[in-house]
């Protein structure tokens, strides 16, 4: 049996029919200001369900933009007043655990994609628990000094019920960090789209929430932004991924930093 946990209520079927049939978790009718028409793309559930066994292969944003992201991100754990417990929020394969459980005592971690969940499984310290759940149907009595969530937020139509989540579950001392595909880059036509081996790319629906939405939906429910930026894609990231010459001059991850508002 695998080591997480079924979130009682969020996901109405069992583990066999999860793995086998279809699940559509977005309505089929999209506000256009918001919804990118992806053509035929899957749903976040369908298409991670695909890609699980091959997505560790996939170099992410936080790789990429590494040698900017990880000080700024170093920077704020560090300066936490405690740092008893950590959540993921859309964990995936768990590529954030090492960070997550060298740095706090607990972590949990959330993700709607059971295969996605086995092989964080795989990869989790003793002190890390794991919950199959949609991220805005997860459900906690416990606070956290620091939550985290990286190439989620794009998935999702209803930011506003993952803002309220994360202001509910946030300690009053912590923080909130979020990486994802920036507007620019969005709005740009590069969806979010994957080769998988022996299969046709694959690409993921997705929604566009520009960072002024994403400020103000935060500031509702009593975020306060410490900092946020669109970071370019440069010459030099382009030399080491030139695979990636289609986000040339263009911005293409935002991260941003929440705590309470005082």
């Amino acid at each position: 049996m695998p080591g997480f946990t079924r979130e009682k209520g969020s996901l109405k079927f069992t583990f066999k029919r999860l793995l086998t049939l279809p699940i559509v978790l977005f309505p089929l009718s999209f506000p256009l200001s918001t919804f990118a028409d992806c053509g035929g793309a899957l749903s976040a559930f369908e298409g991670y369900e695909q890609l699980a066994k091959d997505y560790d292969a996939y170099t992410s944003s936080m790789v990429i933009f590494a040698d900017q992201l990880e000080p700024i991100r170093n920077r704020y754990v560090g300066g936490l007043p405690r740092r008893r417990n950590a959540l993921d929020l859309g964990i995936g394969t768990g590529r954030e655990l090492p960070f997550l459980e060298k740095n706090f005592e607990r972590v949990t971690g959330v993700d709607q994609s059971p295969s996605m969940l086995a092989i964080a499984d795989r990869k989790r310290a003793f002190k890390t628990q794991l919950f199959l759940s949609d991220i805005n149907s997860f459900k906690s009595v416990e606070k956290f000094d620091f939550i985290h969530s990286t190439l989620s937020l794009k998935y999702l139509k209803d930011v506003d019920s993952f803002f309220a989540k994360a202001a509910a579950l946030l300690d009053d001392r912590g923080i909130v960090w979020l990486v994802d595909t920036a507007e620019d880059a969005l709005r740009k036509g590069h969806i979010p789209t994957f080769s998988v081996k022996q299969k046709d790319d694959l690409a993921i629906q997705y929604f566009i929430h520009t960072p002024a939405e994403i400020l103000e939906i935060a500031a509702n429910h009593g975020l306060a932004a410490l900092d946020w930026k669109e970071m370019d894609f440069d010459q030099t990231l382009e030399i080491q991924y030139p695979q990636l010459v289609k986000y040339r001059n263009q911005k293409t991850v935002s991260y941003f930093v929440f705590m309470r508002a005082r």
